[in-house]
C-alpha cells in the first residue's frame, strides 16, 4: 500500500494535536508472524438454538430442536495461515448411529439439496452452500455459509427424546486440522404420529396422545352440570405411556416441552391457529395472551401424570361465553407441541378434527354453582424441583393451584420476596429481583437462562401455596455478558497478545457455571514447526512448551483458581503471566498460540443434569501470542543522526530541521504483527503541540510522510530561521532559549478497543506514573498502550536515547560576536608572533659583532670617498685595539639574553673583563 505525502504547516493547534498522533502504515513485509489457524465466531449466548438462528463453528456444545422445513444456518469462519488452502467437512452422525460420516462441504453448490440420513429410524437432513467470502490481510480469513435443513423424522415415537442428529465442522489445512464442538439437533415431529390408544373412532383416528376423555371433554360432553358438588375435578387428558417418554427424555426438554390441545373458534380449522380466536388446554405456551394467562386459574394440565385438573363449572362458563362471543361457523379441534421460549425453538400444531358442527359434535353450556364459597384446590404431584438451563431461553413457573374463581388473587414470591405484577402490560420484570417477570395475573412467572437467582420461589392463592426449588444450571461457558448475569464472571481471552521481549503481560480466560461440580479449566500450547509439507502445529502443556522454547518458569507461568460469585454461581479463572526474553535466548520462534479449555468432565452429571450422553458440553477460547522485538538503532531511519545541535548548530538565527521514523522493514513488521504506531514530540516534559509559540505560522512546519514506495515513515519538524522584528519569532526564540530537549516519542498500542481485551493486563508500573501534562499521550495512561520507545530513551544511557535531542539555542546575533571576539585574538596572537620573531633576528645579529667592526662600518658608511683624515685614524685606531687587546679586552661578549617581560637586554662578559670597559 502506498500513500501519498500529506504536508502540513502548523497553521492551528488543533489540527497539529491530530497530526502528530501517526498511524504508520508500511508498504511490505520482511518479517512473518505465525498465525495458527483459528475458528472466528462472534459471543456465544445460546446453548439452545431455535430455527433461523446462526450456529458458529467455535461454539460451545449447543442444541437444536427443529422441525421438518425448518432450517438454521451454518457460519464457518477461518483466519491464520492456511499454508495451501483450507478444506471444509462436516462430521456428522445419524439418530440412533454410532458411526460418524463425513460429507465434503467445499463440493456443495446453492443447489444441492440431496439428503443424508434418509434411511428408517433417522432424521433426514440436507445442507446447501449459501456463500463464500475470502480476504487477504495480515492474515487470511476465508467464510462459508451453509444452510441445514430438516426433512422428514423417521424416528419412532418412542425414541423421539433418545434419537438426535450431532454435526461437527472439520477445517483440514497443511499443517493440521481444526474440529469444532457439536450441535445435536432433536426432531420432535413423531411425538405428533403418536398412535392413538383404542378405543379408537374414525372421527378421531388422529388424536394422537390424547386420550378419549380428553375427547369428550373438549367437545364438552363431560363438563359437570349445576348440581355438581365438586368445584375441582380432573381426568387423564395425555396418553401415560406418553408420560412416561416424557419423563424419559433429556433433562433440558423435560422442563421445556409442552403438550396438549387447543380449540380454534374459527372456520380454518387448525390450518391458521390465532391466539385471540383460540382456547388452548397446555402445559405451558410462550405466546400466552392475558385470557390464556388468567385461565390458567381455572385449569391445569400436569405433564408429570397427565391429568387436566380444572374448575368444572367456571371452565365451562369461560368455553360457553367464548363461544357466544365468536359463533363461529365451525370449531377445529387440534393438537400442539411445543418448546418454551420467547422464540419458541419448536411449535407444532397438527389436526384431530379440522370442523367441528354445533350441535353435532360439540355441546357447551353454561353452569351455574350453588357454593357461595371461592375454593382452590392444590395439584398433588407436581414436581417441586426445577431445573432452570442457563442459554436455554426463558423457563416458566405456572403456579399450581385451580381455583373456581378467576377474581382470586394470586401471588408469587421469589426468596421470600414478593413480586409484583404489572398493571397494564401482559407481562413485566419484577421489581428488585433480576432476571424474573411477572405476568399480569401474577399466576406465572418466566425466569432468564441467564439471570435468574436459584433458590425458593413460592405461589399462593386463597388458602392454598406451593413451593418451588429452584436450581440454576449453566454449562461452562467463556462469554462475556453484563454484570447482571449468570455469566458475569466469565469473559474470553483476548484474541491477540503482543509480547514485547522485556514487557511484562497477562492474560486472563474466565469461565463460569452454575449447579455443576465436574467441571475442568486448564490450558494447552499450540506450537509451529515446519516441515516437509509446510507449518505444523503441536499441542504441547507448560512444561513441555517451556523447554521447547527455553523460557524459565519465572518468565512464564499459568495459575487456576476458582471462586464463588453469589450465591449460586462459580468461575475458574486462569491467568498467564508472561515476560518474553531477548531473541537471542529462544531456542525457536516464541509465536504460538494459547487455548483454554473447559468442559464438564462427568459423564454421570452430564446425565443426570442435562439427559446428555456423547457431549462434554466444552467451550475454547483461545489467543495469538506474538513476540516483539525490542526496537534498537538499527530499526530507525539514519538520518537521525543528523539531528543533533552541535552537527546542525541550532542558533535561533538560523533555525534547525529534526527528523524521527522508523524504517520501512520494521515498520511492516510491526504492521503485519498488528501494532499500531501513534507517534508524538515531547518538548522536556510538554507535549510540543501545547506549547503555542512553537506551533505558529511561519515559526515552524511539520511533515509527515507515509511509507510508499520509495521513502520511509517521517515525521519531520523544522524551526525557522527566526526574525527579530516578527513578535512571534522573537517569542518563539524565547520559548526554545528555555528548553533542554526534545523527544519523538513511538507509542505501540493494540488496534482493537479496551472492550475487546478484558483479560488483559499491561504492566506498565516499573515505568513510574502517567505524566499529567502529557496526558493520554502518555504511553502509562493509554489502556492500548503496551509499550513506548520512551521507556528505553528517558535515560542517557538507554538504548533509544538518540530520539532525545539536546537543544542549545543561543540568542541571534551572539554567534557573529563570538566570531569577532575570536579574529581579534587570533590578530592580537599574529601580531605578537610576529614582534616576538624580529626581536629574535636583532638581538641574534647584535649578538655576534664585534664594537670595533661595528665602528669601521659606520665609519665607512660616512665616509664613502678616500679622505687621508679618514685613513689616517683608522690606522690610528687599529693601534688602540692592539694594545687594548694586550691589556685583557676580550674581544666580543660571551653571551647576550633578551627578557620580553622587563624589555631588557642582559650582557653576559668572558672572566676578566673591566667593568669599565662593559
Amino acid at each position: 500500500n502506498s500513500s501519498p505525502m500529506h504536508q502540513c504547516t502548523t497553521v492551528q493547534t488543533a489540527l497539529v494535536v491530530w497530526l502528530l498522533l501517526l498511524k504508520l502504515i508500511p508498504c511490505s513485509v520482511q518479517q512473518s508472524t505465525q498465525i495458527m489457524p483459528q475458528f472466528i465466531f462472534s459471543p456465544p449466548s445460546k446453548l439452545l438454538f431455535n430455527w433461523d438462528d446462526v450456529w458458529e463453528a467455535g461454539y460451545p456444545d449447543s442444541l437444536a430442536v427443529l422441525s421438518a422445513d425448518h432450517r438454521i444456518t451454518v457460519r464457518v469462519s477461518v483466519a491464520g495461515n492456511f499454508g495451501g488452502g483450507l478444506k471444509i467437512m462436516l462430521d456428522f452422525r445419524c439418530a440412533g448411529k454410532s458411526v460418524e460420516e463425513q460429507l465434503d462441504l467445499d463440493s456443495l453448490t446453492t443447489a444441492s439439496v440431496t439428503e443424508q440420513c434418509s434411511q428408517p429410524g433417522s432424521i433426514a437432513f440436507s445442507i446447501s452452500k449459501r456463500f463464500q467470502t475470502s480476504t487477504q490481510s495480515t492474515d487470511s480469513v476465508l467464510t462459508s455459509d451453509f444452510i441445514l435443513k430438516m426433512s422428514t423424522s423417521r424416528v419412532s415415537y418412542e425414541n423421539v427424546f433418545k434419537d438426535f442428529l450431532e454435526f461437527r465442522i472439520l477445517v483440514q489445512y497443511s499443517g493440521g486440522e481444526l474440529q469444532s464442538n457439536s450441535m445435536s439437533v432433536w426432531n420432535l415431529d413423531p411425538i405428533s404420529a403418536f398412535p392413538a390408544v383404542p378405543p379408537v373412532t374414525a372421527k378421531y383416528s388422529s388424536r394422537s396422545f390424547l386420550t378419549q376423555s380428553a375427547i369428550s371433554f373438549l367437545t364438552g360432553r363431560e363438563f359437570a352440570d349445576a348440581s355438581s358438588s365438586t368445584n375441582v375435578s380432573s381426568l387423564q387428558f395425555v396418553e401415560p405411556s406418553m408420560v412416561a417418554l416424557l419423563a424419559a427424555a433429556p433433562a433440558f426438554l423435560r422442563q421445556r416441552v409442552n403438550l396438549g390441545a387447543l380449540l380454534n373458534f374459527d372456520a380454518n380449522g387448525c390450518s391458521y391457529v390465532q391466539y385471540e380466536r383460540s382456547t388452548m388446554f397446555t402445559s405451558y405456551d410462550s405466546k400466552f395472551d392475558s385470557r390464556h394467562t388468567l385461565l390458567q386459574k381455572l385449569v391445569r394440565l400436569d405433564l408429570s401424570t397427565g391429568l387436566l385438573w380444572y374448575s368444572k363449572c367456571r371452565l365451562s362458563n369461560e368455553i360457553y361465553n367464548f363461544y357466544l362471543s365468536r359463533m363461529p361457523a365451525s370449531i377445529g379441534l387440534c393438537l400442539v407441541v411445543s418448546v418454551s421460549g420467547q422464540m419458541q425453538p419448536y411449535y407444532r400444531v397438527s389436526t384431530v378434527h379440522a370442523r367441528l358442527i354445533s350441535p353435532t359434535d360439540f355441546n357447551y353450556k353454561s353452569c351455574t354453582t350453588s357454593s357461595a364459597s371461592k375454593v382452590c384446590s392444590l395439584v398433588p404431584n407436581t414436581y417441586s424441583n426445577v431445573t432452570v438451563f442457563a442459554g436455554a431461553d426463558f423457563t416458566a413457573l405456572v403456579c399450581p393451584i385451580v381455583c373456581d374463581d378467576p377474581t382470586i388473587v394470586y401471588r408469587f414470591y421469589a426468596n421470600g420476596r414478593l413480586l409484583i405484577p404489572p398493571t397494564v402490560s401482559d407481562w413485566d420484570s419484577a421489581v428488585g429481583i433480576s432476571g424474573v417477570r411477572v405476568a399480569r395475573a401474577a399466576n406465572i412467572i418466566e425466569l432468564s437462562p441467564d439471570r435468574a437467582p436459584s433458590g425458593v420461589y413460592r405461589c399462593t392463592a386463597g388458602s392454598r401455596s406451593f413451593t418451588f426449588n429452584v436450581l440454576i444450571v449453566a454449562a461452562p461457558s467463556f462469554a462475556k455478558t453484563d454484570s447482571g448475569s449468570a455469566a458475569a464472571a466469565s469473559y474470553p481471552l483476548p484474541g491477540k497478545v503482543l509480547a514485547m521481549a522485556g514487557e511484562v503481560v497477562s492474560y486472563t480466560c474466565a469461565a463460569s457455571y452454575a449447579g455443576l461440580s465436574s467441571v475442568r479449566l486448564q490450558g494447552v500450547f499450540y506450537l509451529a514447526s515446519n516441515t516437509s509439507t509446510g507449518v505444523s502445529w503441536t499441542r504441547h502443556s507448560l512444561s513441555s512448551f517451556q523447554q521447547l522454547v527455553g523460557i524459565s518458569a519465572n518468565e512464564l507461568t499459568v495459575s487456576l483458581n476458582s471462586t464463588a460469585v453469589g450465591s449460586d454461581r462459580s468461575a475458574q479463572t486462569l491467568t498467564t503471566v508472561l515476560q518474553p526474553p531477548a531473541s537471542s535466548r529462544l531456542k525457536r520462534p516464541f509465536d504460538h498460540r494459547f487455548v483454554c479449555e473447559v468442559g464438564v468432565n462427568s459423564s454421570a452429571e452430564l446425565a443426570n443434569k442435562f439427559g446428555l450422553n456423547s457431549s462434554r458440553l466444552s467451550a475454547q477460547t483461545g489467543s495469538n501470542i506474538l513476540y516483539l522485538s525490542r526496537p534498537s538503532r538499527a530499526d530507525f531511519i539514519p538520518e537521525i543522526d543528523e539531528n543533533s545541535c552541535s552537527t546542525q548548530r541550532c542558533y535561533a538565527g538560523r533555525g534547525a530541521k529534526f527528523k524521527f521514523g522508523f524504517t520501512a522493514s520494521y515498520g511492516a513488521y510491526l504492521n503485519q504483527a498488528g501494532v499500531e504506531v501513534l507517534a508524538y514530540l515531547r518538548l522536556d516534559s510538554f507535549l510540543l503541540t501545547d506549547v503555542t509559540a512553537l506551533m505558529r505560522q511561519n515559526v515552524s512546519s511539520l511533515t509527515i510522510t507515509a511509507n510508499n514506495a520509495s521513502q520511509h515513515s517521517l515525521l519531520i519538524y523544522e524551526i525557522f530561521q527566526f526574525d527579530s522584528a516578527n513578535a512571534w519569532s522573537v517569542e518563539a526564540r524565547n520559548e526554545l532559549q528555555k528548553r533542554t530537549a526534545l523527544t519523538a516519542v513511538f507509542n505501540f498500542r493494540y488496534k482493537s478497543l479496551s472492550s475487546e481485551l478484558t483479560g488483559l493486563k499491561l504492566d506498565k508500573s516499573r515505568y513510574g506514573s502517567p505524566t499529567v501534562a502529557l496526558g493520554r499521550f502518555d504511553c502509562r495512561a493509554d489502556p492500548l498502550c503496551f509499550y513506548s520507545t520512551d521507556f528505553d530513551a528517558q535515560s542517557p544511557h538507554g538504548s533509544l536515547s538518540f530520539l532525545s535531542v539536546q537543544l542549545a539555542f543561543q540568542p541571534p546575533g551572539s554567534q557573529q560576536i563570538n566570531q569577532a571576539r575570536i579574529s581579534f585574538l587570533i590578530v592580537i596572537i599574529v601580531v605578537c608572533a610576529i614582534v616576538i620573531i624580529v626581536l629574535a633576528v636583532l638581538l641574534f645579529y647584535f649578538a655576534n659583532r664585534s664594537p670595533a667592526k661595528t665602528y669601521r662600518l659606520e665609519e665607512k658608511e660616512i665616509h664613502q670617498g678616500h679622505d687621508p683624515r679618514a685613513e689616517a685614524r683608522d690606522e690610528k685606531f687599529k693601534e688602540y685595539q692592539r694594545a687594548e687587546a694586550r691589556d685583557g679586552w676580550p674581544g666580543g661578549f660571551a653571551n647576550v639574553a633578551f627578557t620580553a617581560s622587563s624589555g631588557q637586554i642582559n650582557f653576559a662578559a668572558h672572566q676578566g673583563t673591566r667593568e669599565s670597559d662593559l
